[in-house]
Formats: structure tokens, sequence, C-alpha cells
């Protein structure tokens, strides 16, 4: 890389630390981790026919899109790859057909984030568009406002234009397996034991896991997984993530700003993830091609490859 180019890149990369608030320190982390991963990602995609879809899975508030995003930057920056970025968050039911969720099987899937609360019609397509587009051929690429807790308008999604070399597929619940009838018997914290004391509505997730979600993460080329020490994490994580958001909203109208969880409605939240999120972080290191392990405090611990 010329001393231009690699300026060029360097800047960019300041630029995005800076777009997500993140320290000048960050640039370490991004040498130390994403940069190898990168560079196996493009490897990977010599002599491939079809775009490469990169799993990056990891807790709520765990830095995967944060991941995701450098990935993209460092892929079409180093070595000249087209790629797009798309998030399991994006493919949410609208509230309308969560709302009717909670009406026909059980009113805690009026809350998003659990298998069961995607629209995975759109998730398939969407993917089979993105992986067969020629050039000069676009695609629509869904987006859920978290603010508003409901779909963007369509009017409003980004678009990519093809070929597509990369997909970078993030999400908190991606590749994570079903549990056994056995794990679903006992609940494992007051949301579960105080409104869902006949198992249904963990039965139905972990039924969704099993048949459409196992489909669909099947799908998967490889799997970047970032993992946190424990569940605890997740709230603290979480509440930076409330914070950056409302940072974002603070020109919004008042609609949206009301949509922002307390943190008493953040503990509740994050309460419906803890089932699978706990399953995910003793089952994924076994499967996943890369783990990256953080601390309590966002710093990179270690950095595995595997062999798959």
């Amino acid at each position: 890389m010329s001393i231009l180019r690699a300026s060029i890149v360097h800047e960019m990369i300041s630029q995005a630390i800076a777009k997500h608030q993140l320290p000048a320190s960050f640039a370490d982390t991004i040498t130390m981790a994403y940069l190898p991963i990168a560079k196996a990602i493009a490897a990977r995609c010599q002599g491939s026919h079809s775009a490469l879809l990169v799993g990056v899975q990891g807790t709520q508030g765990s830095g995967k899109s944060t991941m995701a995003d450098f990935l993209r930057l460092l892929l079409e920056t180093e070595n000249q790859l087209r790629v797009a970025v798309i998030s399991i968050d994006d493919f949410y039911l609208t509230r309308q057909q969560r709302q009717q969720l909670a009406v026909d099987i059980h009113p805690l899937l009026s809350t998003r984030g659990v298998p069961g609360t995607h629209d995975l019609s759109l998730a398939f397509s969407t993917l089979e568009k993105l992986q067969s587009l020629s050039i000069g051929e676009t695609c629509l690429l869904p987006c859920f406002n978290k603010a508003l807790d409901d779909r963007e308008d369509e009017t409003l999604w980004p678009s990519v234009t093809g070929p597509i070399d990369v997909i970078i597929f993030e999400g908190w619940c991606l590749a994570i397996p079903p549990q056994t009838d056995e794990e679903l018997q006992q609940p494992i914290n007051d949301l579960e034991a105080m409104e869902d004391m006949d198992g249904r509505w963990r039965s139905y997730v972990n039924q969704c896991l099993q048949q459409q979600y196992g489909d669909l993460f099947a799908q998967l080329d490889c799997l970047v997984a970032i993992t946190a020490p424990s569940f605890d994490c997740v709230y603290q994580w979480r509440q930076l993530q409330e914070q950056k958001l409302a940072a974002s909203l603070r020109n919004a109208p008042d609609e949206q700003k009301s949509k922002l969880f307390t943190p008493q409605q953040l503990k509740r939240f994050i309460a419906h993830y803890q089932r699978l999120t706990e399953h995910g972080l003793k089952q994924l290191p076994a499967s996943a091609d890369w783990l990256i392990a953080l601390d309590e405090n966002h710093r990179v611990q270690q950095i595995e490859e595997r062999q798959m």
C-alpha cells in the first residue's frame, strides 16, 4: 500500500472512531482484532463465485455493530471488496405484528428481540437478493427505528449496488442453538418466573430457534463471536448504547425520545434476552471461526481463530 493510500485509510479509520464515539486508543483494537479478521475474510473471498456471508454475534452492547462497520471499512479500503452490512435487528416484525403475536401466542412477544419477533421471510429474501446482485443492480436494506420501536418507512431504507463480495450479518442471537426441553423447565429470572410461569413463551422462542432460525443461521459461511465475561455486564453495556441513542436524539421529536428506556425499563428489557445470551456464551465458543473475549470494560482479552 502506498504512503498516500495508507494515510487516507488511517484518516478514514480515525473518522469512524469519532463517529462511534470511541476513544483514540480504540485504534489498538482495530489493529489487534479487526484487521487480522478482515484479512482472513478477504482471503476466503478469493475464487468465490457468490457473496461470502459473515456472521458477527455478541451480547447486547458488546460492540458487534461497531465491529461490523469497521470490518466493512477495512474490507473496502484495504481489499477493494464490495460489502453490505445488515443486522438481524432490522428484520424485526412491525410493532403491530408483534402486538398481534402477543394476543395470539404470548404477551411477552410484544417486546422485540427474541427469536419469533423477526420477519424471517424478509431476511431470507434480502439475503437472496444481495447474493445474486449483478453489476448495477440495487437492493434495499430493511431498517428498524428503535426510537420508534417500529420498522422504518421503506422510502427511508438505504440501498446497495451490486455485485457484493461480502455480506456482514450481525445480531445478538446469531448461530445460537436451541435448548433442550430439560433446560427450559426452570425460569432463570423474575420475568420468566412471574410472566411465563407455564414456560409457554420460552418454549415458543426455542421452537422458532430450532426451526426457521436454524435454517437462516445455516447459511453463514463463517462466524465471529464476541463474548462477555457474564450476563451481568450486559446491563451496563446496553445502558451505554441507550445513552448514545439519547444523544443522537437530542433534537428529535418528543415522540421518539419517549421510546427511550428508563433504567428500570432497560433492566426488564434485557431480561428477555438473558436465557439465550447465557446459553450462547456457553455454546458459541466451540463453533465460532473467530472468538473475541472481552473483559467487563470492553477491552479485548483474547482473540482465538479456529480452523473449522
